[in-house]
């Protein structure tokens, strides 16, 4: 199992496989559809939501990167054994967190579409048994059918990124103080409704999904 952690942990520091070229990662996506406006949308309203961005991302700006992108295995498990090799698995039912969907339920509603983000601690790799569930949305990288993941195209990571803030999540205003989370946003030079600058964010990253759909097409 510690091989296993190790190799997960290194992969989240950047240890990952070589970089695709963009007609390489093209050619993985040149079967699907692209996703529906209606799936663009539900995937911002899933990534804005997708954990407590009130406890891990900063109110002021210019907050933390996000990077958005296609992934033929959006929505799939991948498991990481004990020899450190990766197994891609469609995942049948919910997992342990609330935002990994079944595959099913996850590609009808956001198609192929993935994030990744260094937002969140990456020790929250969940063990079971003598294997690891390796967390989706730690690096920006997509896996072959053998779980190796391969870096993104430098054009895709720079199509894809935006940065968010907590705002970004509908719930932060029951965490902050009325009279204190306007003042901080202004002092970021957002604007002092939190309603504002969270529609503001998600618009940047339905702009973002754009750009790359446009760069892969």
């Amino acid at each position: 199992m510690r091989d296993a952690l190790d190799h997960l942990l290194a992969e989240a520091d950047g240890k990952l496989g070589p970089v695709l070229s963009l007609a390489a990662y093209c050619q993985r996506l040149s079967a699907p559809p692209r996703p529906s406006l209606a799936q663009r949308r539900a995937f911002v309203t899933h990534v804005a939501g997708a954990h407590s961005w009130y406890k891990h991302l900063p109110l002021a700006g210019p907050g933390v990167a996000f990077t958005v992108f296609l992934d033929p295995f959006a929505g799939w498990e991948r498991l990481m054994l004990p020899s450190g090799e990766a197994v891609m698995q469609i995942r049948e039912e919910p997992g342990y967190h609330y935002s990994m969907l079944a595959t099913a339920h996850y590609q009808q509603m956001s198609g192929l579409l993935a994030y990744a983000s260094g937002a969140r601690s990456k020790r929250n790799a969940v063990g079971i048994d003598d294997w690891f569930i390796a967390p989706r949305d730690w690096v920006a990288a997509v896996p072959a059918a053998d779980g190796v993941l391969h870096r993104l195209p430098p054009e895709v990571i720079a199509a894809g990124t935006v940065h968010l803030t907590a705002a970004v999540h509908e719930h932060t205003g029951s965490f902050l103080d009325d009279a204190d989370a306007p003042q901080q946003l202004a002092l970021a030079g957002s604007p002092s409704n939190l309603a504002d600058e969270r529609e503001r964010q998600r618009a940047q990253l339905l702009l973002a999904i754009d750009r790359v759909c446009e760069l892969i097409s």
